[in-house]
């Protein structure tokens, strides 16, 4: 009884304003007729105590207070910090969905999209020798969508983070990582007086000339090249021998912009047409067509990760 009254008076004093506890004595002298003589002396003392310590007491128990609330708002700050986060990643994940959420681009960033469509068709390779094969279901063709508006411009496109680079005239990539494997070609096209041949690219002669009769050998005969043309200039007909190098990158793509009079694409009606008509405008959607090289061994385990640099609303 007397230690849990004690405890009372102690909490009631250091309850109490400060300038109480500059004269305790005269408080507990107060309250001795109340509380008796012998609880009043033990009161006393722990009236001096407070008295003395209570300050620090006090003190104590405002900084452990403020600890509490500063690890309160880091939490708190901490938890909105990962939202955000995750917000970002959302952002950025391009994923596989056949009715995706809309999504919405403000300004310039990295953004990922929605995988809304996938195709196959064959691959037409080239051989050292100039001659071509054909390898079944060697393209993958992706829709992804990236916003459900028009936007201003689709810069680049990432892959595992790596950017595509520059485009060739077909769209292929044509250098980095992505510009894949460069073939010197040798060809021979046989070329009646005045006739010419195209090639892939640029060519280089190595020979021109036809075999003459009897022990005579080989006689070169002339000609002219314009761009990736050769010409049999001479009057005769003639075997024209070539070499060139060519680039065949392992990916492609192609941007359309979500605008009003937004058309098909162009590339995927060539190569499924079955499956992408003229009517597939996708308008007032922002999408992107990649293709991917099946015969690369990255692109084998399925689609890689994927992200890209846009500019959002017009």
């Amino acid at each position: 009884m007397t230690r849990r009254t004690v405890q009372l008076l102690a909490v009631a004093l250091l309850l109490a304003p400060a300038v109480a506890w500059a004269d305790p004595i005269t408080i507990v002298a107060t309250l001795a007729p109340y509380i008796g003589g012998t609880l009043a002396a033990v009161a006393a003392s722990a009236a001096v105590f407070v008295s003395t310590y209570g300050g620090y007491i006090l003190a104590a128990y405002s900084v452990y207070g403020g600890i509490q609330a500063r690890r309160k708002a880091k939490r708190a700050a901490a938890a909105a910090r990962r939202a955000y986060n995750d917000s970002l990643t959302d952002r950025t994940i391009t994923t596989l969905q056949a009715a995706p959420p809309l999504r919405v681009i403000y300004g310039r960033g990295i953004v990922g999209g929605d995988i809304v469509a996938i195709f196959t068709s064959d691959k037409v390779g080239l051989r050292d020798n100039g001659s071509t094969y054909t390898k079944p279901d060697g393209l993958k063709h992706l829709v992804i969508v990236l916003a459900a508006h028009q936007c201003q411009d689709v810069h680049e496109l990432y892959i595992d983070g790596v950017p595509v680079g520059a485009l060739d005239g077909s769209g292929w990539a044509s250098g980095g990582e992505f510009g894949g494997i460069t073939r010197t070609v040798y060809q021979e096209r046989t070329l009646a007086p005045g006739a010419s041949a195209t090639f892939d690219a640029p060519p280089t002669v190595v020979s021109s000339g036809y075999m003459g009769p009897g022990d005579s050998g080989w006689v070169d005969t002339a000609y002219s090249i314009s761009g990736n043309q050769v010409t049999n200039t001479s009057g005769q007909s003639s075997v024209v021998g070539v070499r060139y190098s060519v680039s065949q990158g392992v990916v492609r793509w192609e941007k359309h912009l979500g605008t009003a009079d937004q058309a098909a694409s162009a590339y995927l009606q060539s190569v499924v047409p079955s499956e992408w008509d003229a009517n597939a405008r996708l308008r007032g959607l922002t999408y992107v067509v990649v293709t991917l090289d099946l015969e690369e061994a990255r692109f084998q385990g399925g689609p890689p990760p994927l992200t890209f640099d846009a500019s959002g609303r017009v």
